[in-house]
């Protein structure tokens, strides 16, 4: 029995020197063992150290983690608190090949919004037909090409009337019923001819003669409708002649195309400037009127229609024209510029990373 105590007593030393051997590699490692590293906590408002096994762990110091000693983390941000940070190391860095650039702001600065194509365009409403207010034979045609203005109250036409020359012999009889001249006076006022005209014809020895016609509206000739010796017909039963069209380039139209992913851009009333090609470095200003109310199907594009104005007669239907809408989500004042190839475009959303300088 005392050579087996004897061989207990051995295996008893040798356990004992294992464990005194552990202990000692320990601290020369200067790694912290559970008993002997500082496990003071960190307040909630407070950034420490914590474990990626073990979050709940959160100390002071760094070191290991108490429950599984794998090496405690720097903490960025505090727990619970949300974050769109992203940590790279500079090798990480290097190898995505990340580049940086310094910004500013600039005041007055702002995004380029949208540039839209687009003409000139006739204002419908102020397109005018010229019509022979006086019935009979036309003598002769004042404009005689598209383009040549015409300003209201100018002469047009001269035509030679039988229903005038009717008109004035029932007043130059002495014995003339007034149911007659009262009948005669209304289609006077119907054929728009001036009183002066009217009483030169009665005391004139010869009254059978052309009369002139005035213009009642201005603007350019747009189109020749009638010719010389064609019969004018203002009555009843007929629809007036057509003289002329004539279009009021006072006031144009501006036609854009906008693609359904821009519509969302454009406000009704909204201002904006615009250039034509026919006259370089000058620019006009419109106002937004309209949008259409469907897109086109074979382009994806509806039209947007914005007033200008052209006291000048400059713009003139057909021009080509580009023009520069500022975006409607930009603040006034202060704006800050960045490249375009900073931006990741996701599709709901744009994004811009910026470096932390801590």
């Amino acid at each position: 029995m005392e050579w087996i105590k004897q061989i207990g007593s051995y295996i008893l030393a040798l356990v004992l020197a294992l464990l005194v051997g552990y202990w000692w590699g320990k601290q020369e490692s200067g790694e912290a063992t559970p008993t002997t590293m500082s496990l003071v906590r960190c307040s909630p408002q407070q950034l420490g150290f914590t474990c990626s096994m073990h979050p709940e762990v959160r100390l002071v110091e760094a070191g290991n983690c108490p429950l599984c000693q794998m090496p405690l983390v720097k903490e960025v941000v505090l727990p619970g608190q949300a974050t769109d940070r992203i940590r790279l190391s500079p090798e990480a860095a290097a190898l995505a090949n990340i580049q940086t650039q310094v910004i500013s702001s600039q005041a007055g600065a702002h995004s380029p919004g949208l540039e839209l194509l687009g003409k000139i365009a006739v204002d419908h409403q102020r397109v005018y037909t010229q019509v022979a207010s006086l019935p009979g034979r036309i003598e002769a045609l004042y404009a005689q090409r598209p383009g040549q203005y015409i300003k209201k109250g100018q002469p047009i036409a001269r035509i030679y009337s039988k229903e005038l020359i009717a008109a004035v012999e029932a007043f130059r009889r002495p014995n003339t019923p007034e149911s007659v001249k009262l009948s005669a006076r209304n289609n006077l006022r119907d054929w728009q001819v001036p009183d002066s005209t009217f009483q030169r014809l009665i005391q004139a020895r010869d009254y059978h003669q052309a009369v002139d016609i005035y213009a009642s509206a201005s603007g350019l000739v747009q189109e020749l409708n009638a010719h010389v010796g064609q019969q004018a017909v203002n009555t009843i039963m007929g629809a007036p002649t057509t003289l002329y069209t004539l279009v009021d380039l006072s006031k144009v139209w501006l036609e854009l195309q906008v693609y359904e992913s821009q519509v969302e851009e454009l406000r009704t009333g909204q201002r904006f400037s615009f250039t034509v090609d026919a006259f370089p470095g000058q620019t006009y200003e419109a106002q937004l009127l309209s949008l259409s109310p469907g897109l086109d199907e074979s382009s994806r594009t509806l039209k947007a229609i914005a007033a200008v104005h052209n006291p000048q007669l400059k713009l003139r239907p057909g021009m080509l024209a580009r023009a520069r809408l500022p975006s409607t989500e930009l603040n006034e004042g202060e704006q800050l510029l960045v490249p375009k190839r900073a931006v990741l475009w996701t599709g709901k959303r744009s994004v811009v990373f910026v470096v932390d300088p801590e």
